[in-house]
């Protein structure tokens, strides 16, 4: 029995030996697929940090350019409200014209604006200037027949001129925005 035992003694030692090696391979290959996991994990996080950080940097820069394009659309709005400004002002300009340069605008106006000179003159109904005196001012000085209606509308300043179903407005506020288109640049220039 003892040539059985030792045959079996050499077998569990091949056996311990070759579980031995097995066990070593096995923790080697382990050792290597964590390795390896380890560094396909790194790279695809060092993938996810750089796509992170384009995102990022893309969103700061469309932030920036968004802030950029509002702070744009803002001062524009600024200087579209003083380009509005000073256009008004000149409405108020025109009728703070006091009693000689306020009758020679007018008289001039007239001239440019009347057709036949018999046109009947509607008037703002807070005007107290363009009166039936200053109509006759005006007639003396172009040669009309200009008649004051008694009509009135609301105007800030000016006239409107009516002939038979056509009416002109002369109106501060009317003549100030039809030259407005031409002068918009170079008001928004002196403001600027």
């Amino acid at each position: 029995m003892q040539g059985i035992d030792k045959i079996v003694e050499t077998i569990l030692m091949g056996a311990r030996d070759d579980a031995k090696v097995t066990a070593e391979e096995t923790d080697r290959q382990i050792t290597a697929l964590k390795d390896k996991a380890k560094r396909e994990l790194d790279a695809e996080l060092k993938d996810i940090r750089h796509t992170a950080d384009e995102k990022s940097k893309e969103r700061e820069r469309r932030a920036g350019i968004m802030l950029d394009v509002e702070r744009r659309r803002d001062s524009l709005a600024v200087k579209r409200d003083l380009v509005d400004e000073a256009f008004d002002r000149a409405v108020t300009a025109l009728n703070a014209l006091d009693g000689e340069a306020y009758e020679r605008f007018m008289i001039k106006l007239f001239k440019e604006a009347c057709d036949s000179g018999k046109e009947t003159v509607i008037v703002g109904t807070e005007e107290k200037r363009l009166n039936a005196d200053m109509i006759a001012k005006v007639n003396k000085a172009i040669g009309g027949e200009l008649t004051l209606s008694q009509e009135t509308r609301s105007m800030d300043g000016g006239f409107i001129l009516q002939s038979g179903g056509v009416e002109t407005n002369c109106s501060f506020s009317m003549l100030v925005r039809g030259v407005r288109p031409t002068l918009e640049k170079e008001v928004a220039a002196l403001l600027f």
